[in-house]
């Protein structure tokens, strides 16, 4: 950009500034006139302008206001960008440095702003916003030690796959400009992406500048290069060479990295450190438990990088000045875990990131529930059907084909086809990632090549044909421009092609077949015309003795060049859920069902810049990963939301922690696992279970806490007065129950974690205690459910008995008892006894039970009926082995189900809450941070 763009962009910076604090207007006519009144005297502005040196020599007016109708097209779309992701910046009280950004021609930063834009691809807009956005942050940092202050620390929270490597490259260019030394980049565990990210970014930051970026990595390695020793680098103020460090989360590593620093302490004193922690959710998170002190041997390294040593009971920086920068898209552990200030804990400052227009991220493909967007029309079902077939591959090693990884890799297929049609010369990708076990990859690989075996080509091309039409009808580009009306250059997209023009395409793709990637005599890796399979984890890291590779590694520039669309399916688990790249991902079938937000959140391989290719990407999951990855595009953005609102009052990070929005709806996934957030505090306020009904599906096997459950259901009965048999004559109710008591029984009782609603029972009771004093919620009916039958009664004690209700368990799942459901829609009746004061007699209850819609408010029908309402509890004591048993779930194709056969009967709890149904409850908790404050931004303002 010539000096007149660096005048407006000023200009827009103000003017975005204005956008977002609401405390000043600048109006883009007074820029365009430059406040001047007749054409005269803005002509005679633009002399005095150029002559000040604020615009080029050889500007004219039309020049300049050519310029300023760009400019305000970009300040427009940042504007949608910030409006759009909630970008913000949260710091401490301490003042920015005085750095100013260098824009000479020489400099790193314009050096690297090239790169970006006639390599990358990057537009003027994504430049301008990583300019800006790189800005902020630098303006945090310092290249002075001052011991009171210690390491500056913050968090930069990025997206998944949206070019956050492009960000730290900005980062460290501008620092390079501004008198910092040393960059060590912590990167993963996993060397080849190490290595790969060092190449990388050692080439885009090399170029016409004036720096000398130099590999400092050896000094990581056992044996480190003697040359590099701190006395024999150039570390004055003003030297030419800028050193890197690209250091795994490794303990010999780190431990090499640190004695390389404390060799020479005196040297040490002239480095000026920028540590980026990529990934920082990742091996940076102390586990240990904190309020032991304990410390993991990663963390507790990083720490001592960071932090420095303990001398005389003082921290001791080891460097000159020293900056920790976390790079993150899920940076809850970061938030969560330790929160003490001489810890890594991001007091210093929370930056968000500005994906561009042009990303696909959770909100994009997932939707926003509370802005009532559904996302895009790119998510395709696994039924059960399928899922049982796939455990049948991994079981018995069945080659059979589900229908969903069969519609996943024809349209795959047709894609890539479509691709050669169009000439593009990149790799394109399929995705399965269906089970994090090494076999199971094999296992899926060898049904792909046993599916290409099996039909012959003008079968596969009727079959693509069928579900090219359906596709390009479900998703077609005007659905994409209703969907996603704000894309970049959305009127550049071009449409599908028609499947006549890329059926030769297909033809000579499906003559090839699936082939792995050949090894030839010079040991070069080589592509063929069909696809190519990479099963993608740690078994495979050798060439096999057919000169065959599995694992990916994508074609080089000149191959590419040589060959349109190069095809892999990449089947893989662990290795593909961070770091690693998929190019050109356009099919994935995703079966991977997490435990916790933040590792799912990076599974997502599919989110990111899709250019040239953006109505094509698909993803099949089944229904509970769909809801799993909705609330985490709901969590991310409310994250985003809350930062935002955080940077409006002006908070420091070490006095207020961000808010973090739950939901029990979806209790069974964590925000992260339990050591990574030890310092989180649940803020049960507003919270609602109102009108919530939940019932235990899911059971651990462990005997001890069967029998557990089962002692502490009889106490709790057997505590309370004598109940009267159901109006069914099936169960017992206890009318009027102090909550107290539930309270009690419901701490007590061991849940197993996989429940929705009960893996967090103390949330719930939490809710409960504080609504105790409330009339509707201050007592409770308990029922101990039965069936009308004198065969093996349980004993409750000598005057209640019941039967044992019977359930199967799902034969598919492994780790845990699944039953699938509990309740009966009756059982909401139950709490009815034989004599109560009612002139309403079975028939109408029946007749209610079989005309309402079992989605109707239950407790609403019971006052119809004019019976009194209270929250009621359910308690099943499901036969640990019935002697009768429907055959017929054995032989139940969709459910696969089994007999319990256990030692000991399970006990089963349904809760019903009175009030409005809701399919989300809850969906206002928050978790804060201990010690740190919350009211100065979490009011509605």
């Amino acid at each position: 950009m010539n000096n007149i763009d660096n005048f407006c962009i000023e200009m827009i910076t103000k003017r975005i500034s204005a956008y977002k604090k609401r405390n000043e207007e600048i109006d883009w006519h007074a820029i365009r006139t430059l406040r001047k009144s007749n054409e005269e005297d803005m002509r005679n502005e633009i002399l005095v302008r150029i002559y000040d040196g604020e615009l080029a020599d050889d500007t004219t007016l039309e020049d300049y206001q050519r310029n300023c109708d760009f400019l305000e097209d970009l300040e427009k779309n940042s504007i949608s960008c910030i409006e759009r992701s909630n970008a913000s910046i949260i710091v401490d009280t301490s003042s920015d440095n005085f750095t100013q950004l260098d824009v000479s021609s020489k400099s790193a930063w314009s050096s690297y702003k090239k790169k970006l834009s006639v390599e990358k691809h990057f537009s003027d807009l994504s430049i301008a916003i990583i300019e800006k956005e790189t800005e902020k942050i630098r303006k945090r940092l310092t290249t002075e030690y001052i011991e009171e202050v210690g390491a500056i620390k913050g968090v930069v929270v990025g997206a998944v796959q949206s070019g956050k490597t492009a960000n730290m490259g900005a980062l460290i260019a501008q620092c390079a400009d501004s008198g910092w030394n040393m960059f060590i980049i912590l990167g993963g565990m996993i060397e080849n992406l190490r290595s790969q990210t060092e190449d990388r970014l050692i080439k885009d930051l090399s170029g016409d500048n004036y720096f000398n970026f130099i590999s400092l990595s050896s000094i990581c390695q056992k044996k480190p290069d003697t040359s590099q020793e701190l006395c024999n680098i150039n570390l004055k103020t003003k030297a030419k060479e800028k050193y890197l460090c690209f250091a795994l989360k490794n303990k010999d590593r780190l431990e090499n990295l640190i004695k390389w620093i404390k060799r020479d302490t005196e040297n040490a004193k002239n480095l000026k450190v920028l540590v980026i922690d990529d990934e920082a959710d990742q091996a940076s998170v102390n586990t240990g438990d904190i309020t032991k002190e304990e410390k993991k041997k990663i963390y507790a390294l990083i720490d001592e990088l960071v932090n420095g040593t303990k001398e005389n009971g003082q921290l001791k920086q080891l460097c000159g000045a020293m900056n920790y920068i976390c790079y993150t898209a899920t940076p809850y552990a970061n938030f969560l875990n330790d929160s003490d200030l001489k810890s890594l804990y991001p007091n210093n400052f929370i930056a968000t990131l500005t994906p561009s227009n042009s990303y696909f991220g959770p909100q994009q493909i997932f939707g926003i529930s509370e802005e009532g967007y559904d996302g895009l029309s790119i998510i395709r079902k696994i039924d059960l059907n399928d899922k049982d077939i796939i455990d049948d591959i991994y079981e018995y090693g069945s080659l059979e084909m589900p229908s969903s990884l069969e519609e996943s890799l024809l349209w795959f297929m047709c894609v890539l086809a479509t691709m050669r049609y169009k000439d593009v010369h990149k790799p394109f990708s399929m995705l399965i990632n269906a089970s994090p076990k090494t076999d199971h990859h094999e296992c899926i690989a060898n049904v792909i090549l046993e599916w290409f075996t099996k039909f012959k080509i003008e079968t596969i091309i009727k079959k693509c044909k069928v579900l090219w039409e359906r596709e390009i009808h479900t998703f077609s580009l005007s659905t994409f421009k209703d969907e996603f009306p704000q894309y970049d250059n959305i009127n550049k997209i071009e449409d599908y092609p028609s499947f006549e023009e890329i059926k030769p395409f297909l033809y000579s793709l499906i003559e090839e077949r699936a082939n792995f990637i050949k090894v030839n005599e010079n040991n070069q890796f080589e592509y063929c015309n069909g696809i190519h399979i990479c099963v993608d984890n740690c078994k495979n890291n050798k060439i096999t003795l057919n000169d065959e590779y599995l694992r990916l590694i994508y074609p080089n520039k000149q191959q590419l060049d040589d060959n349109p669309a190069i095809g892999f399916i990449v089947i893989g688990g662990n290795t593909l859920s961070r770091g690693l790249t998929i190019e050109g991902l356009v099919s994935t079938f995703f079966l991977r069902n997490g435990r916790q937000a933040d590792s799912l959140m990076q599974m997502g391989r599919w989110f990111g810049y899709r250019f040239g290719y953006e109505l094509y990407p698909r993803i099949w999951m089944d229904d509970k990963t769909v809801e799993q990855f909705e609330f985490i595009s709901q969590l991310d953005y409310d994250l985003r939301l809350n930062l935002n609102k955080y940077m409006t009052y002006n908070a420091s990070p070490r006095d207020v922690g961000p808010l973090i929005n739950n939901t029990p709806a979806v209790s069974w996934l964590r925000i992260t696992a339990k050591n990574k957030s030890q310092s989180a505090i649940i803020d049960c306020e507003s919270y609602d279970y109102t009108g919530i009904q939940a019932q235990t599906i899911s059971f651990d096997e462990d005997l001890s806490l069967m029998q557990h459950n089962i002692n502490c259901t009889k106490s709790f009965l057997n505590n309370l007065n004598e109940p009267k048999k159901s109006r069914s004559n099936n169960s017992y109710v206890w009318k009027k129950v102090d909550v107290k008591l539930i309270l009690n029984y419901l701490n007590e009782f061991k849940f197993c974690n996989n429940n929705r609603i009960f893996s967090d029972i103390s949330i719930f009771n939490q809710w409960l205690e504080k609504k105790d004093t409330e009339l509707c919620m201050k007592e409770w009916n308990v029922v101990l459910a039965g069936v009308n039958s004198d065969n093996d009664p349980w004993s409750l004690n000598d005057k209640v008995k019941i039967i044992k209700v019977t359930r199967s368990r799902k034969s598919n799942i492994k780790d845990f008892i699944n039953i699938g459901v509990l309740r009966s829609y009756r059982d909401n009746f139950e709490d009815i006894t034989i004599d109560e004061n009612t002139d309403i007699v079975d028939s109408k209850i029946s007749n209610a039970i079989k005309e309402t819609s079992k989605s109707a408010d239950i407790f609403e029908i019971k006052k119809e009926l004019k019976i009194e309402v209270r929250p009621m509890m359910v308690i099943y004591i499901i036969d640990k082995n019935p002697k009768q048993f429907k055959a017929n779930l054995l032989e139940d194709s969709m459910n696969k189900r089994e007999k319990l056969n256990l030692k000991e009967d399970l006990v089963g709890i349904y809760i019903n809450v009175p009030g409005k149904k809701k399919r989300n409850p809850g969906t206002k908790l928050t978790i804060n941070i201990k010690g740190r404050k919350k009211e100065e931004y979490s009011n509605e303002d």
